[in-house]
């Protein structure tokens, strides 16, 4: 797998061209892992024992009598400052350096993380100030317009003063959403970024590190509230760390910007998440896993974080660029306003034009092929904008995701590499859970767990509203919608039946909604050891919902006799790294069969098991019966390869080339097939549709 290139070297820095750059430190040495070129330098630069922070371009750290220092490793200068008394090999204490030392009121921060306690070196002093705030356990500190704002353990917004003693003074902000900001699946960070205040929340799914989603707020000063925002800027990057993050400006680079830079150790790759359009790409450190690393931050080049347009003429011409780079985007938005006046001047030929009947437009619009006719056809008329069309696709499935949640949805098909564009309104902020048979199942996109969701079918426009409910008696961190929801069959039949598990502790709780039910039905099972439910959907074959765990068992719920059952884990598996984003398991029923899909990037192997359901046992199979699959976390599809070269083939929902080529796949039939992930990228909100009928 030809994934990033290491080059081993002695003493001298990485080239500045190759900034910015995710590092992992040892005793021995330095890998510099480079954002912009895709390249690892492997380096042996001392004096790097154990990195505190990274910030600003310079180093928190210890040389090799455990001094402790401020480094900028690239012109290696150094600052000697005297070392706190207090044990250094805490883990629970947090470093944070505010400013870079080339500023006069530089000050260093270390924050215990299970008590009040503070400690304060200023630039000049000769030993450590020591402070115990009653006020609140200090999470982040950031400099923001000659003064230090903290986050605090329970998300307030706090005033650090520094002269002439140190002290912590609250801020009356207004309370954000409770569930938003507590459970142990969310990591947060405070940051700024040109005079303004950012606090990011990167949801994790609990107990593990797979990434959920990204919500951005912004301090407004004036109302002393959190606004949620869509964008941190087009030249901007966000880069999170343990425990704090970093600002870093794109100018005169290759990197886009409105992106968030994360490291997930599950399986040693960095992401980056572009909030324009709402993409996830993976980049694989490979080179990580033959080595022991003690950690890892992020590196910039000093200038970076302070970045700072030279003049009002660099930023109107950074402005004018970045507004050029998006003229095309733009276009399709722009609508011609006509006032009443002249509406009413308009001849009865023209007003006519509105007073056509929805079924006409619809009719018409639905005999439009390409997407950008569908988008002129919309701005024509405001209320031709608001006809819901039906959306005419080949009958074979279809990857669909959206563009932040704004009801502008794409089809990709991977069979002929096309991507077909629909503006459907029903699909606006949801969050896809489940899809069959042309229907899918959706919520409300929230900051909160929803448990109130609806089916709609983009092919026929028809909606179907289920009864809302709540699994109260359980913290709702244990729920982790979008998984662990299906159904059966389609919402009009007899035997429709919508399916939800969760687990908390060693109880299984599994909800039952059927057809023309009022409420749901709550079903609890003892399950010894704890049946950790996977990173996807229930499948149900032969009148039984099947359900994969995390560590490979599959649990069997009958909802005929209301019974629970699970099946040991399938032999020479590794589930250890399950919970790793691009590690995924998989679950597709075919030809009346149930297959387990289970992938491994660090061996870059995919396996397939058969449920042997007279043995109770997993078999694994050495091909597909030249059927294809199609495979997701919300939804998996078996078909009959309706091209050929499409048979005994596995595809995944991401790609290489922002599927304007193909899509990632796997064919089972060749002894030397690899499935290779580095620098793929995919949507949080996709799932594979696909409606067999007319």
């Amino acid at each position: 797998m030809e994934n990033m290139e290491l080059v081993k070297s002695e003493g001298c820095f990485p080239s500045l061209e190759t900034a910015p750059w995710l590092v992992f430190p040892s005793e021995e040495s330095q890998l510099f892992v480079s954002i912009s070129k895709g390249k690892c330098d492997e380096r042996n630069i001392r004096p790097w024992n154990k990195v505190w922070v990274s910030s600003h371009g310079w180093l928190v750290t210890e040389d090799e009598q455990r001094s402790l220092l401020l480094l900028q490793p690239i012109s290696m200068e150094m600052i000697k400052i005297p070392r706190p008394e207090f044990n250094m090999q805490d883990s629970r204490y947090k470093c944070f350096l505010p400013l870079p030392p080339t500023d006069p009121n530089w000050v260093i921060f270390f924050m215990h993380q299970d008590c009040h306690l503070i400690l304060l070196f200023r630039q000049g002093d000769t030993k450590w100030e020591v402070y115990r705030s009653r006020a609140a356990i200090i999470q982040h500190v950031v400099s923001l317009k000659g003064k230090f704002y903290a986050h605090t353990l329970r998300d307030r917004l706090a005033v650090v003063e520094v002269f002439p003693y140190l002290q912590v003074k609250v801020l009356e902000v207004e309370p954000m959403i409770k569930e938003l900001t507590y459970g142990s699946f969310i990591c947060k960070y405070l940051l700024e970024s040109r005079g303004e205040l950012f606090l990011v929340f990167k949801h994790n799914y609990h107990y593990t590190e797979t990434f959920h989603s990204f919500f951005v707020f912004k301090m407004d000063f004036c109302k002393m509230k959190w606004v949620k925002v869509e964008s941190i800027g087009a030249d901007c990057i966000f880069f999170l760390g343990i425990g704090s993050g970093c600002v870093y400006y794109t100018a005169n680079t290759r990197l886009k910007g409105d992106v968030i830079y994360f490291f997930n150790s599950e399986d040693n790759a960095f992401y980056a998440f572009d909030l324009e359009d709402g993409s996830l790409s993976i980049n694989l450190c490979d080179q990580v896993g033959d080595n022991v690393w003690d950690t890892q931050f992020w590196l910039l080049p000093p200038i970076s974080s302070g970045y700072v347009p030279s003049s009002n003429s660099e930023l109107e011409s950074t402005k004018e660029g970045n507004a050029k780079s998006k003229e095309i985007k733009q276009r399709p938005s722009t609508t011609i306003t006509i006032t009443r006046s002249e509406f009413d001047k308009m001849d009865v030929e023209e007003r006519n034009w509105l007073e056509l009947p929805d079924n006409i437009i619809e009719l018409t619009r639905s005999r439009l092929f390409l997407s950008r006719d569908h988008i002129h056809f919309s701005f024509v008329f405001k209320s031709w904008r608001l006809i819901k069309p039906l959306v005419h696709l080949p009958r074979r499935p279809l990857l669909l995701f959206t563009h932040k949640g704004d009801g502008l949805c794409k089809f990709f098909d991977p069979a002929y590499n096309k991507i077909y564009d629909f503006a459907i309104s029903h699909l606006k902020d949801t969050v896809f859970h489940f899809s069959k048979d042309g229907w899918l199942l959706l919520s409300r996109r929230s900051p909160l767990p929803n448990f109130s969701f609806f089916l709609f079918n983009p092919f026929t426009n028809e909606k179907v509203s289920l009864p809302f409910f709540w699994p109260s008696k359980i913290n709702f961190t244990h729920f982790k919608p979008p998984y662990g929801l299906s159904f059966s069959s389609q919402p009009m039949l007899p035997d429709f039946i919508v399916f939800y598990i969760c687990a908390n502790r060693n109880c299984v709780y599994i909800y039952i909604y059927r057809h023309n039910d009022k409420t749901w039905t709550q079903k609890v099972y003892i399950s010894h050891p704890h049946f950790q439910v996977g990173h996807n959907y229930p499948v149900y074959l032969d009148g039984l919902f099947y359900c994969l765990a995390l560590d490979g068992r599959l649990g069997v719920f009958d909802p005929s006799k209301s019974t629970w059952t699970v099946l040991d884990k399938p032999k020479g598996v590794n589930f250890e790294r399950s919970k790793a984003f691009t590690a995924g398991n998989y679950m597709v029923e075919s030809n009346g069969e149930l297959l387990l899909v289970f992938t491994d990037h660090i061996k870059c192997s995919v396996r397939v098991f058969q449920l042997d359901r007279c043995e109770k046992r997993l078999v694994e199979a050495k091909d597909l019966n030249n059927q294809t699959l199609f495979v997701s976390q919300g939804r998996s599809l078996s078909v009959a390869a309706t091209k050929r070269g499409m048979e005994n083939r596995i595809y995944f929902p991401m790609s290489h080339c922002d599927f304007t080529d193909s899509c990632l796949s796997y064919f089972m039939k060749s002894e030397s097939a690899a499935l290779n992930f580095h620098k793929s990228k995919g949507y949080v909100d996709s799932i594979w549709i696909y409606n067999p009928r007319d």
